[in-house]
């Protein structure tokens, strides 16, 4: 009985010291990630209009499911996973606007060689949770810049780095290196989970940890490694970027915002209802709201903005109950089981 009671104090230690380690990294990669963004606190002007213009077009329909796809390799996400996403859904809304803004100014190159690549484009916010978006980083065996690129990989894969030059500071050269090495990594451990941990603690780290023997878990478990969690932090930033990232709002549409005002929709309406009730051509309706594929403005589990002409936004909160019964049975039919008789 004694040494049942000794093996439960022990277990409890455990768990305790496990979910303590995992608050403190989480914690610590927040903070980083915070410190990193403010080093942008000289653009905020630019940040908070980009910010502005984008809130039209952020893509907040959050996901049903907590699976994430590289490729055709499918994750869901564990409860490491769901505490860094946590983390970035609890960032205030300066954070999260410096970070979409820093991750917009580098998107369009990392995604062209991502594709060129053929790898996933989750995989490419590798940067974000790896550096947190530090370009100047420096770490362990001579990693730099924003990818954390070790020297030996860099060198290997096109960049020229000594003491007073250094191409891992090119985002074009760094990422292509980054991504070749993460591709590499891939053929060799070949899963993402595997290749992603060996990019961020070292091969040779995941190899001695059972790589090949032990599931990923395991291994995880194993590491003697700061950034161990890295593809858990990966899995959380690829939903939540999925839920949040925007089009660049200079290409998605040619109307100015200048002439039109924006209204906030937290229920689900159809462009016709707005249209008729407010006398709007439907097409001009459509065309300032470029972002939405369908018929439906659906803001029933987080809030819409829509676009309108100006002038028409008094008339659309006077008219708001009218606007959701407006021949309601044509655009939202109810539906009626058939009843054998």
């Amino acid at each position: 009985m004694k040494i049942l009671k000794i093996c439960m104090i022990i277990i409890a230690l455990f768990i305790v010291h496990s979910l303590s380690a995992q608050t403190y990294n989480v914690n610590t990669y927040f903070n980083n990630l915070k410190r990193n963004l403010s080093s942008l606190e000289s653009f905020d002007d630019e940040v908070q209009n980009y910010c502005r213009q984008q809130q039209q077009n952020f893509n907040i329909v959050v996901a049903s499911d907590n699976v994430v796809n590289f490729g055709f390799e499918q994750y869901e996400l564990p409860p490491q996973a769901q505490d860094y996403y946590e983390g970035f859904q609890n960032l205030d809304y300066l954070d999260k606007c410096r970070l979409l803004f820093s991750w917009n100014r580098i998107s369009e190159t990392v995604y062209e060689i991502a594709d060129q690549k053929r790898i996933p484009r989750g995989i490419a916010y590798l940067p974000i949770i790896f550096t947190a978006m530090n370009e100047y980083y420096s770490g362990s065996d001579y990693r730099y810049g924003i990818w954390g690129l070790q020297y030996l990989p860099a060198v290997k894969y096109g960049i020229v780095a000594d003491s007073c030059y250094e191409e891992r500071l090119d985002i074009s050269r760094n990422t292509y290196a980054a991504l070749s090495y993460l591709d590499e990594l891939h053929r060799n451990f070949r899963t993402w989970d595997m290749a992603i941990t060996a990019y961020c603690c070292g091969p040779a780290s995941v190899r001695r940890a059972g790589f090949g023997d032990q599931p990923f878990d395991s291994v995880y478990n194993n590491l003697n490694c700061i950034d161990k969690d890295s593809f858990y932090r990966l899995l959380a930033i690829t939903k939540w970027m999925g839920e949040n990232e925007t089009i660049d709002f200079s290409n998605v549409g040619s109307y100015s915002i200048a002439v039109t005002d924006t209204i906030l929709v937290n229920d689900i309406i159809h462009f016709g209802q707005i249209a008729g009730v407010l006398g709007i051509d439907i097409n001009l309706l459509r065309s300032l709201n470029p972002l939405f594929v369908g018929n439906y403005i659906d803001g029933r589990k987080k809030p819409k903005i829509i676009n309108i002409p100006e002038s028409y936004k008094i008339d659309y909160i006077k008219l708001h109950d009218s606007i959701q019964v407006y021949i309601d049975s044509v655009y939202f039919p109810k539906y009626i089981p058939f009843v054998a008789s």
